[in-house]
């Protein structure tokens, strides 16, 4: 289940009592899984930031949202929403560990995979929205079309295609199985490696397209600028999106998947431990040879650095130069993850998740520039790009209407789209700056007119409220605080309240302390107040760690003070629930 942040030893050790010593050194590592911030040295070019324990191995690289929150899954069967400075927004539990890696979608939904066959859809605030069974173990990392279709990979050579809400389009049965994750091209092909040694694509509706043979089975296809498709198998080969062998750069070992750096220059590590630069001519550029076998995906960067993973070391490579630093963990490494500003995030066996500072700047400008294309891990050529989105600003319109039957048309789309019923190509931040405009219409000072509030519809603003809830971003969080500070009505103020309450933690002592500074105005309405209570319970129901003193007091106060028997009675309870540890993980 979900829990959003660390408890301390003594009271880990209170509640479980594990009989085995072996089971209480898990316990106390978990009760670590903080950040350790490190002090880089000025001559150290690649300080370590913090490093991030959980309870098991890494060895599978995290996916980075938008706005940098980082989604690392573990063998301890927990997939962990860590922020950019280190510090646990909430881990999920799963019943069996994790298939891949995890890929976020266009409105900011987290897909991760689990090797017993489910694949489960996690709101940005890890509640559950719908989970898909295939008929067997899942293989590898699923891809995202452009119209939201899921592309996953099944045992028996399955390839099942899902709508974004979960439900099955059709599947295609191949004869041998499929040992790749999926790529897919601009035409929308989805192009898969099978253990026959062969490369397949499928179209968009699931009919074969053609088949090529290949001296080793091929991994994840990365794929270039106008189409072309490049892969691995004992060496590094071309194909054409017509199937056309193009070029075969041979490699007598095993070799990684591709991707493609600056100047389209094809980048894959082998088993003999080099590292093999190859043009898109498919000659050889040159060969960087790191010792230890390299056969993780490499990343890309826009300077022209290129990271690889050998064994439990990271290497900073400047082709360029010849310029390069690398980083050691204690056990193997997975492959990394770059974000925007520069910083990597490298998972280990060592059970660490290490964040350290890479090189100015994200990701290459190449077409594929690591690993399932982007740090989404979307799989699809041009990522979270390009995406043809008229849904947008009609939805827009509709929103920036001064007609509320039309608000609430648009908000009748969004709900639809967040519960799985309509597909729209919505990014997460288009659904924020539509639901903020709605939720704070006719609150902020720029809509008020001689002293009238303009488009004044309160149910616009709490069904608005309640559909932020849903999407659950970070943003979010600023938006419903900004209405419970200056919203009018008590009811939409109350929305907003059961919002933060389901999408915040104990130790965000700003919406903490604004939640008390509403609960200690002794003007409030009864119904607003029990709002109030409702707010506090559910987010210590889902949370390790209790509330802020304040909060304590403030509940006290109302418990033991003039409010009316029911709010009183309500306050009592919530005081009981809470020193009983109901906001312990479950």
């Amino acid at each position: 289940m979900k829990s959003n942040a660390h408890c301390p030893i003594l009271k880990r050790i209170m509640l479980f009592r594990f009989s085995r010593l072996t089971a209480i050194t898990v316990t106390l590592l978990t009760a670590f899984m903080a950040v350790s911030a490190i002090n880089g040295q000025t001559e150290n070019p690649h300080p370590l930031l913090w490093r991030f324990v959980v309870g098991g191995q890494i060895n599978n690289a995290p996916a980075l949202s938008h706005n940098s929150i980082i989604y690392l899954p573990a063998d301890d069967r927990s997939l962990y929403a860590i922020y950019p400075d280190g510090e646990l927004k909430w881990s999920y539990k799963s019943g069996y560990k994790f298939a891949g890696s995890p890929v976020i979608g266009y409105d900011g939904t987290v897909y991760i995979a689990t090797v017993k066959g489910t694949l489960l859809a996690l709101a940005p605030n890890g509640r559950v929205r719908w989970s898909f069974r295939a008929q067997a173990a899942i293989t590898g990392t699923p891809a995202i079309g452009s119209d939201g279709t899921i592309y996953l990979p099944v045992s028996g050579g399955l390839l099942y295609a899902l709508t974004y809400s979960g439900k099955e389009k059709w599947h295609y049965q191949y004869s041998a199985e499929i040992c790749s994750s999926p790529s897919i091209g601009p035409d929308g092909s989805i192009y898969l490696g099978a253990e026959n040694r062969r490369l397949l694509a499928i179209d968009r509706e699931g009919y074969k397209k053609w088949e090529v043979s290949l001296p080793g089975a091929p991994g994840t296809a990365a794929i270039g600028a106008d189409g072309t498709i490049y892969v691995n198998g004992y060496g590094i080969h071309a194909l054409s999106p017509a199937g056309l062998l193009l070029w075969s750069y041979s490699i007598p070992e095993k070799t990684a998947d591709p991707i493609i750096g600056e100047h389209g220059i094809i980048v894959a590590g082998a088993q003999n431990g080099r590292l093999y630069l190859i043009d898109p001519e498919g000659k050889k550029i040159r060969h960087i040879q790191l010792g230890s076998p390299v056969n993780k995906p490499a990343v890309a960067a826009r300077d022209g650095t290129i990271y690889a993973v050998a064994a439990n070391t990271l290497y900073a490579i400047n082709p360029s130069d010849d310029s390069q630093w690398s980083f050691t963990a204690k056990r193997e490494a997975a492959a990394p993850a770059l974000a925007e500003d520069g910083t990597l995030y490298l998972g280990s066996a060592d059970w660490i998740l290490y964040a350290i500072r890479g090189t100015h700047g994200g990701m290459a400008k190449s077409p594929w520039p690591m690993h399932l294309h982007d740090p989404a891990h979307t799989g699809r050529f041009n990522g979270l790009g390009n995406l043809e989105n008229p849904a947008f600003w009609t939805i827009r319109a509709r929103a920036y209407s001064s007609s509320e039957e039309l608000k609430f048309e648009a908000l009748k789309e969004i709900e639809q789209y967040l519960k799985g019923e309509d597909f729209q190509p919505l990014y997460a931040s288009s659904l924020e700056s539509i639901l903020e405009y709605l939720v704070l219409e006719s609150v902020v000072i720029r809509n008020y007119y001689y002293g009238k509030l303009i488009h004044n519809f309160p149910l616009v603003r709490l069904k608005s409220c309640n559909l932020l809830a849903e999407l659950g971003t970070e943003r979010t969080r600023d938006i419903l605080l900004e209405v419970l500070k200056h919203e009018p009505d008590n009811h939409v103020k109350g929305a907003a309240a059961l919002g933060l309450g389901r999408i915040t933690r104990p130790s965000d002592n700003e919406v903490v302390m604004e939640l008390v500074h509403q609960l200690e105005n002794r003007s409030a309405e009864e119904g607003f107040r029990l709002t109030l209570l409702k707010a506090f319970d559910i987010m210590v129901s889902q949370s390790e760690k209790m509330l802020d003193p304040a909060a304590y007091r403030a509940i006290i106060g109302v418990a033991l003070g003039s409010s009316s028997a029911r709010v009183r009675k309500s306050a009592s309870a919530l005081l009981t629930r809470i020193t009983r540890g109901s906001g312990q993980e479950q």
